[in-house]
């Protein structure tokens, strides 16, 4: 005994249980990457003018874990002179890029790490000598 109204009930729950697992999909992407706070930490080396030198940060989530995703690179400034550094993937986090500056002095600037959805900038000073 099957009604004529069988197929198109199927047919809206079918359409009712797609949807759902679409939002469910949706929100579980947008929470994962929501939960990511990004954390930079420079680490301090002495820099020569004149010598390249290897720039290097600390990229992590809010609980500690090294991001090896992130896109990171530098702007740095003194007086009229700028100059830009991509940071490369090193391990655990640890990322490095190379500079090399020809003016002594406090060269600032600041370090952007940015993933999928999230950005962070770290000010940073730069003694060369």
């Amino acid at each position: 005994m099957n009604s004529p109204f069988t197929p198109v009930i199927l047919k809206q729950i079918s359409l009712l249980i797609l949807i759902a697992a679409a939002v469910f999909f949706i929100y579980s992407i947008r929470s994962y990457d929501g939960v990511q706070t990004l954390v930079i930490k420079d680490v301090p080396q002495a820099v020569q003018k004149k010598e390249t030198a290897d720039l290097q940060v600390f990229v992590e989530d809010h609980f500690g874990e090294p991001i090896t995703t992130a896109n990171v690179v530098g702007h740095y400034v003194l007086n009229e002179h700028e100059v830009d550094v991509q940071f490369h993937h090193k391990e655990n986090g640890l990322y490095e890029g190379e500079i090399l500056l020809f003016v002594s002095g406090q060269w600032r600037g600041e370090v952007r790490a940015n993933t999928f959805s999230s950005e962070e900038k770290l000010a940073m000073i730069v003694d060369v000598n």
